[in-house]
């Protein structure tokens, strides 16, 4: 990240919370705080538990699921209890994409997830869908499930921006979905990626790699607060010159997802960051929703009190969590000596290719959307095996998208 695109986003991001504030409507906000009353008193009580060296409570963010808010088709259960009935040598992916809009588009995704409906007895896609979807949205995916044998919907709500109401979703179908055996990976996304490798291809790469390995975006060597090219940068989050100060901002604050669909903000204390005992790094990173996640890695985090410290800190905080929750938790178990025995090796490599610079829709602060003039990009991307790339849509990509379908080679990555 450039020094001129770090100012850009950290001048977004500090407008997007003046905004927050200044809209912020009284009687709403108390609602808000009021709904969310027991997560915060949550995170009260887990602050005091950590400073005095008490056990820690595992809380399922799945379980807290409202009733009326998630919907779970009984073919998403099919699906992964087809896994146990026909368990064999070969690896099965969980693909969870959340999906919004430009239902076309996520038909494409998953004609590459399938070879275009013709793949369509391995693997599980889970569509999730948002209760606030218009109606045309909502009719198409219900038709992409009912024709295509390993599509389901799941639902839980709405996704809030500028909240961590992304990172708290997926970290509640991670524990619901540990519950059925025989999957491998489970690979997060949005409904603007696009798989660059066909699926044939996307198998033998991981099972190259191995299916218990979890991809991570390369960490710079040494620590250093601007991101060196293809590396993830961390520090130690007390320092004054780690990230960018609105980091240290946005950690003293909750934004609640409430259900008005607006993120409602609330002074919280940053409690995770000013434990004497022991040292934590924040990593300043692309964003891992679009990964690789292993069984292995999942199942040690939902059941490992500093991974679950780690999460309930993040779950009601807007920091772009979905962008840097993962990063960080993974680097500090490395620094803890917790990696690979207990949480599956790591594969450092990007899963996942996207600008900030170019493309349409540049800003500084949202990656852009990819164009046939960023064809050199994708070019790299498959040069380093990297799977994924985001973003994309049909009125704008239409012509990188043939040329990805047809033309992009990834054998190297698999026969070598």
């Amino acid at each position: 990240m450039s020094k001129k695109v770090g100012i850009q986003c950290l001048i977004c991001a500090l407008a997007s919370t003046f905004i927050a504030f200044l809209f912020l409507n009284h009687k709403n906000a108390h609602a808000c705080i009021l709904e969310f009353k027991n997560e915060i008193q949550d995170d009260v009580d887990l602050e005091r538990d950590v400073r005095e060296n008490r056990p820690i409570q595992f809380l399922n963010d799945f379980d807290m699921m409202e009733e009326h808010e998630w919907n779970i088709e009984s073919k998403c259960i099919e699906n992964l209890k087809f896994f146990q009935n026909h368990s064999s040598s070969k690896l099965n992916i969980v693909f969870f994409i959340m999906v919004f809009s430009h239902i076309d588009f996520v038909e494409k995704i998953v004609k590459r997830l399938t070879d275009n409906f013709q793949y369509v007895h391995r693997h599980a896609i889970m569509l999730h869908v948002d209760l606030k979807v218009n109606r045309n949205m909502w009719v198409g995916v219900k038709e992409l499930s009912r024709k295509v044998p390993n599509v389901c919907i799941v639902q839980s709500g709405n996704i809030v921006y500028r909240s961590a109401s992304e990172m708290r979703t997926i970290h509640a179908y991670e524990e619901w979905l540990l519950g059925f055996p025989h999957w491998d990976v489970f690979v997060p996304m949005t409904g603007k990626d696009y798989l660059l490798v066909d699926i044939y291809g996307l198998e033998k790469m991981l099972e190259k790699v191995g299916p218990e390995k979890t991809w991570v975006r390369p960490y710079a060597k040494p620590l250093v607060t601007q991101s060196q090219p293809g590396a993830t940068s961390c520090c130690l989050f007390e320092d004054s010159n780690c990230a960018i100060s609105d980091y240290h901002q946005r950690a003293s604050t909750y934004v609640l997802p409430c259900k008005d669909g607006t993120p409602h903000v609330a002074p919280a204390s940053n409690w995770l960051y000013t434990l004497e005992k022991t040292p934590f790094y924040f990593c300043a990173a692309l964003p891992m929703f679009t990964g690789f996640f292993s069984r292995q890695f999942l199942s040690f985090i939902h059941r490992d009190p500093t991974s679950e410290m780690f999460y309930r800190f993040w779950r009601l905080r807007g920091i772009a969590a979905v962008e840097h929750y993962y990063p960080s938790l993974i680097y500090n178990l490395i620094q803890m000596k917790k990696s690979s025995t207990h949480t599956g090796h790591f594969h450092f490599a990007e899963s996942c290719v996207m600008s900030w610079t170019r493309g349409l829709e540049a800003d500084g602060c949202h990656n852009t959307i990819l164009t046939i003039n960023e064809v050199d990009l994708i070019q790299d991307a498959a040069a380093k095996c990297t799977p994924m790339a985001r973003k994309f849509k049909p009125e704008h990509s239409e012509r990188l998208l043939h040329y990805i379908d047809t033309q992009l080679n990834y054998s190297h990555c698999f026969f070598s």
